[in-house]
């Protein structure tokens, strides 16, 4: 799913690892997640969505879910 409709830029993430103590070059360390509400509901009355994405492997999960 595609949340770009007025979202603020974001700084990009560094491809490379720029910290031992904070590593991004690892599933998981890095997400991001939207949750996109007010859409118009579905035959199954999903009207909220909410989408999670790794930053590392750009594996995207996306979830539906009713009021």
């Amino acid at each position: 799913m595609a949340f770009a409709e007025g979202k603020q830029s974001r700084n990009v993430q560094p491809a490379q690892d720029t910290s031992d103590s904070a590593p991004t070059d690892e599933h998981g360390t890095v997400i991001y997640m939207d949750l996109k509400t007010y859409l118009k509901p579905d035959r199954n009355g999903h009207r909220h969505a909410f989408a999670i994405m790794d930053h590392y492997s750009n594996n995207d999960q996306d979830f539906l879910m009713q009021t």
